[in-house]
């Protein structure tokens, strides 16, 4: 077994950060910090090779345990961070959570991630960083790895966790995931630091803490040497598959997929079926996928299997595959609410958001408040929309066509809309481009409305 002092594992990790960082020096970084052994561990190790300058912290609070240990632990983490020297940001998120998870319907965890995600993607941009760091070890690897071989999931998933990625245009690297927590714990005990604990690791309703807590124990004692068969078998995937990763869309260019091997391929249906729906992709759906795409007469327009709808859409140069749930469509249908120009968006059904800002991307659109009619809101398409346009009113099916919005999308697209008509079409979200009334043409004082799927 690998032994370990404090002088190795602080070699051992500056030599891994310099892999993942490209040998980059001066650059900042923010560690995602909950407190926890793990994210102290990384801290700690991240002052030591980056230097204290050049390292912030980022503590979310869900607002989901109990207030008594929320401030014991903020108030620890304010500590180690004066220790350290490090700068602190806290971010409170109120019921944010309990909220996207209504609307989502995917749980608090699910909710939780994709707020924690968006805080350290802001806080990112505001410190500048240029890189964010997040503290899965290799125990966290072992559980991800075990949970899909329970599952028998495809060798594409049995890559596990990634030690980089991109997440809106910052990489996300994860520099801990060759060390073992015993290893981190022992670090932080030699340095005489203290951390603190999250009662809800002792759940074991919830899957992950049941794997780690009673199965990888049991493991352990069957079969001594499973972790390491499990890694080995990451090696496998990782050979097969690289560091290919799709980006979540739920459209893709036919004649790129076709120019896939199979590992790819999986890679991106995989993909695709995580971000639209939450039972798993039948191997029997895939292989009828597989089959539309590589015939040559492409007569199947439509495989639908499981609530969702695999489609082939578009023109003969840009023909597309596009994946849409049955069962979302509700939601999209029915959703409706008063938006105020002046906020910072409104979340949407679907993994989408609404955001507004003074200062965007040179492709958003711009919107003068002052030009709104009263009830502002937000909705999708609908049978019989039009809009007024600078080159006069049009439906907003032929709009819609126009952009080559596959028809299984077009209910999907999100509209600015107030008493006077449809002010925005939202189109880029799904591979077209964004529309605005001709009222707002001319606007000389403006905000910018973009919408994200996430």
């Amino acid at each position: 077994m690998h032994s370990y002092s404090q002088s190795t594992t602080e070699r051992e990790f500056s030599e891994t950060l310099s892999r993942l960082t490209d040998g980059c020096k001066g650059v900042k970084y923010l560690a995602a910090f909950s407190g926890g052994c793990d994210s102290l561990a990384l801290l700690c190790l991240l002052c030591r090779a980056a230097g204290v300058e050049n390292v912030s912290a980022l503590y979310v609070n869900n607002n989901l345990r109990p207030q008594e240990e929320l401030e014991a632990e903020i108030k620890l983490n304010k500590e180690n961070c004066s220790k350290l020297g490090v700068h602190l940001v806290i971010e409170n998120l109120g019921e944010q959570v309990r909220n996207l998870a209504s609307l989502r319907g995917n749980g608090l965890e699910e909710a939780a991630r994709i707020l924690r995600y968006r805080a350290l993607v802001k806080t990112a941009g505001e410190r500048g960083c240029s890189f964010i760091c997040t503290a899965h070890h290799r125990d966290d690897q072992v559980e991800t790895l075990f949970m899909r071989s329970l599952r028998n999931s495809p060798v594409t998933s049995m890559r596990g966790i990634p030690e980089k990625s991109v997440r809106d245009g910052l990489i996300l690297i994860r520099p801990l995931l060759d060390f073992p927590r015993r290893v981190l714990e022992e670090y932080l005990k030699e340095r005489g630091l203290s951390w603190s604990k999250d009662s809800t690791n002792e759940d074991n309703s919830i899957e992950r803490n049941r794997i780690r807590n009673i199965e990888i124990p049991k493991m352990r004692l069957l079969e001594p040497d499973f972790e390491e068969k499990l890694l080995q078998r990451r090696n496998e995937a990782l050979s097969e598959c690289g560091d290919f990763e799709w980006d979540g869309s739920c459209t893709v260019n036919l004649a790129y997929f076709r120019s896939l091997n199979s590992a790819k391929r999986l890679v991106v249906l995989y993909s695709m079926w995580d971000a639209v729906m939450d039972s798993q992709l039948p191997s029997s759906l895939i292989n009828r996928v597989t089959e539309a795409v590589d015939s040559q007469e492409m007569r199947c327009m439509q495989i639908s299997a499981n609530g969702a709808v695999f489609s082939f859409a578009g023109g003969r140069e840009d023909r597309t595959l596009v994946l849409t749930s049955m069962a979302l469509d509700a939601q999209f249908r029915d959703f409706e609410v008063p938006l105020d120009p002046d906020s910072d968006g409104v979340e949407l059904p679907g993994g989408m958001r609404l955001a507004i800002s003074d200062g965007g991307r040179k492709e958003d659109i711009r919107l003068d408040p002052a030009l709104f009619g009263p009830d502002v809101r937000v909705r999708f398409y609908r049978e019989g929309d039009r809009i007024c346009l600078r080159d006069g009113t049009k439906m907003l099916t032929r709009v819609l066509q126009d952009m080559k919005i596959p028809p299984a999308l077009r209910f999907r697209v999100p509209l600015i809309t107030d008493s006077l008509g449809i002010c925005a079409v939202m189109g880029a979200v799904w591979g077209g481009r964004d529309r605005i009334a001709r009222r707002f043409i001319s606007a000389s004082c403006a905000r910018c409305f973009t919408c994200r799927k996430y």
